[in-house]
């Protein structure tokens, strides 16, 4: 098996490559191929970067996902509990770069999120409810 280390422009991306390269090996040599496809699928997935924000974070009543460039077509804003159960899903509409919205009828806590579209993960992040 080969492994390909991507070039590490930050000292942050040098500590993610040379994790993810142990965490390949060790997968690899320990306990076996069946279980290395879900772990880069996991890494992968896990540390996709966020191409949108959500502010102000924490929120109290209301929040508006910015996103890097407007989406080309609808998408989906989709808001997790801890537990990974769905609790918002709201229209993105194509050509919006800024969205509000309202986040009165959550409790107070942290919440994942991810921005997708028809061609896939546009963005995700954690927002924090605070009241």
């Amino acid at each position: 098996m080969f492994f390909r280390m991507i070039p590490a422009n930050t000292q942050q991306d040098k500590r993610s490559s040379i994790g993810l390269l142990s965490l390949l090996m060790y997968q690899r040599f320990c306990i076996g191929l069946p279980t290395l496809i879900p772990c880069i699928l996991w890494i992968v997935f896990a540390n996709a970067p966020a191409k949108g924000n959500v502010v102000p974070n924490p929120a109290q009543y209301e929040a508006t996902l910015i996103l890097e460039k407007p989406l080309a077509e609808l998408g989906a804003f989709i808001l997790f509990n801890t537990i990974g159960e769905e609790v918002m899903r709201t229209e993105v509409s194509a050509e919006t770069q800024r969205m509000d919205f309202g986040t009165a009828a959550l409790v107070t806590g942290v919440y994942h999120y991810r921005v997708i579209s028809p061609a896939g993960l546009v963005g995700n992040g954690r927002l924090s409810v605070v009241r």
